[in-house]
């Protein structure tokens, strides 16, 4: 089960627009404008809520890109080590 806090990054990291209409959540990419056209917006999902529209949507770019297993993100407290490359002064 997504928590809110991954649904919202996902949202996030792919810079996604979200719309209600008639009591449906839509999440929409949107696309880049090519030279004379201008971008659009391309629909992914939708939901009765945006939990499930984002779910969808993650699913959905699961399948896309193969990914098969859905793990856990670790938790944004614990401590991270961070490799330092060239001279610190």
């Amino acid at each position: 089960m997504r928590t809110d806090e991954e649904r919202l990054r996902f949202i996030e990291k792919f810079q996604l627009s979200v719309t209600w209409h008639d009591d449906v959540a839509t999440i929409f990419w949107r696309g880049r404008p090519s030279p004379g056209q201008p971008g659009g917006y391309h629909e992914i999902s939708k939901g009765k809520t945006l939990a499930e529209a984002t779910d969808a949507a993650i699913e959905r770019y699961n399948r896309k890109h193969g990914i098969t297993k859905w793990e856990q993100p670790e938790s944004s407290n614990r401590v991270r080590r961070l490799q330092i490359r060239g001279w610190v002064s």
